[in-house]
C-alpha cells in the first residue's frame, strides 16, 4: 500500500469483505472475519491519517454490528483531508448484485419509473 503514492497511485480499492463471503459463511466464520477488520481499523486508521490517506468506507452497512457502523461513521466524519496523499477505498460487506438491488430498491423510493431493455 506504501508503494502506491510513490508510484504515482492516487486512489486504491481494497475489495476487503464481499456480500456473499460475510452470508455464506457459518456465524463463527463470520464473527471472525469482522473481528479482524475492527483489529485493522483500530490498529492501522492512526498510521493512515499520519500519511495523509483519505479512508472512505464503501459497501452495505446493514447487517455490520453496531460497533463497526459507528467506528464507520466516525471515520467518515473525521477523515476530510485535503490535498490526501491517496484514497484509500475499503469495500466491506460489498456485493455487485447487492449493489444493483439496494440501487433500484433506491430509485423506486424516489417514484422513478424503470424499465428494462434487451
Amino acid at each position: 500500500m506504501d508503494l502506491c503514492p510513490r508510484k504515482g497511485i492516487k486512489i486504491l480499492t481494497v475489495y476487503a469483505l464481499s456480500t456473499e463471503n460475510l452470508t455464506k459463511r457459518s456465524p463463527k466464520e463470520a464473527k471472525g472475519l469482522l473481528k479482524l477488520i475492527e483489529e485493522t481499523i483500530r490498529d492501522d486508521y492512526g498510521e493512515f491519517m499520519r500519511k495523509r490517506y483519505q479512508v472512505k468506507i464503501l459497501g452495505n452497512k446493514d447487517g455490520l454490528p453496531k460497533s463497526i457502523i459507528e467506528r464507520f461513521d466516525e471515520i467518515e466524519k473525521e477523515n476530510n483531508i485535503k490535498n490526501p496523499t491517496m484514497l484509500l477505498q475499503a469495500c466491506i460487506n460489498y456485493g455487485g448484485q447487492d449493489e444493483i438491488v439496494r440501487s433500484v430498491k433506491k430509485l423506486l423510493n424516489k417514484g422513478l419509473e424503470l424499465s428494462v431493455k434487451t
